[in-house]
């Protein structure tokens, strides 16, 4: 298939790297306002330049556009792409708020295309494992779960879009925090319950740099959760306790430090059990293999991990609730 990708940042540039790697796909056409930056990498990614989204997204010979641009631009662009026949994968969170996801999603049931929000946390290697885990009952009923995802931050940072509500839509709640509601969901099922503490510890932005969480899911678990851009050193940390023993998992790829998985059972010092350990490589390959299961369904293929627009539309509405009334519960 031919891919044409809008906004050429990291996350675009990213995708760049992906769809090189794929002998089956090929990267057609870049569109960025950066027209320095895309001339400097066409070289290297060998595609066509356009200048205009408009036009990279009507194309004929493109069947699929990834959308990598800031939140408040996402849903125009995404429509449009939609509305030319293509398939669509839009980065997280596809729209600031829930309205703007809605769109999205009854554009591509329109047209009849596939939309794809950017999940890709669901493939990091540590999550997989720490999902076959709780499948195979290793540690039996989880009751509670302690998590932490902190961004470093840095100097300035009070001046980009993605501490501005009206380009970003919200503070590290909704970017990073998404990330990890969606995955909250995808291990231990359904949120039907949730309260929420904000606070600008740092900088001075009209949206939090700190979220505090507390989450219920339809089985009882109770999930904590810590969202920071104020963490000064990225961290990434989930804590899972069951009734038979428990699972921690830490790092994120890059900056974050390689993933480790270590796992041990209840009263593991009674009968002197060791704790079992399992570590991933540093260099992240979740862009990639959510790619790639993408568009392996665009040809008809099937994904269990895969995101769908739903567990979009319903991390964002989970989030808008959170942010509205400070809470959440489910009717």
């Amino acid at each position: 298939m031919n891919i044409g990708i809008v906004g050429f940042g990291l996350i675009g540039q990213q995708r760049a790297n992906d769809i090189k790697r794929m002998k089956e796909h090929r990267l057609a056409a870049v569109s960025d306002v950066n027209t320095e930056l895309v001339k400097a990498k066409q070289k290297e990614y060998e595609y066509e330049i356009e200048n205009n989204w408009e036009k990279l997204v009507s194309r004929n010979d493109i069947q699929v556009v990834i959308v990598a641009v800031p939140h408040y631009l996402a849903p125009e662009i995404a429509v449009r792409a939609l509305d030319c026949g293509k398939h669509v994968l839009c980065e997280k969170p596809m729209g600031r708020n829930p309205g703007e996801s809605a769109r999205i999603i009854e554009a591509a049931r329109k047209n009849k295309t596939l939309i794809e929000p950017g999940f890709n946390y669901r493939f990091y290697p540590g999550i997989l494992k720490l999902r076959q885990l709780i499948e195979d009952n290793a540690i039996g009923k989880v009751t509670h779960v302690r998590f932490v995802l902190g961004h470093g931050g840095r100097p300035g940072m009070e001046n980009e879009w993605k501490t501005s509500k009206n380009f970003a839509g919200g503070g590290a709640l909704l970017d990073p925090g998404i990330h990890a509601l969606d995955l909250f969901r995808f291990l231990f099922g359904e949120i039907v319950e949730g309260t929420a503490f904000f606070k600008n510890s740092f900088w001075d932005i009209d949206v939090e740099d700190n979220a505090f969480v507390f989450l219920k899911t339809q089985s009882g678990q109770i999930i904590s959760a810590h969202f920071s851009i104020t963490e000064w050193k990225s961290l990434f940390r989930m804590e899972v306790f069951g009734t038979d023993g428990y699972v921690s998992l830490t790092g994120r790829s890059k900056s974050y430090g390689a993933q480790k998985v270590t796992a041990g059972a209840r009263w593991f010092w009674r009968d002197n059990r060791k704790e079992q350990n399992w570590e991933y490589s540093a260099e992240d390959e979740s862009f990639f293999e959510e790619l790639n299961a993408f568009l392996d369904k665009i040809a008809g293929g099937e994904n269990k991990y895969l995101a769908g627009p739903e567990d979009a539309l319903r991390a964002i509405d989970l989030i808008e609730n959170l942010y509205r009334y400070g809470r959440f519960q489910k009717n």
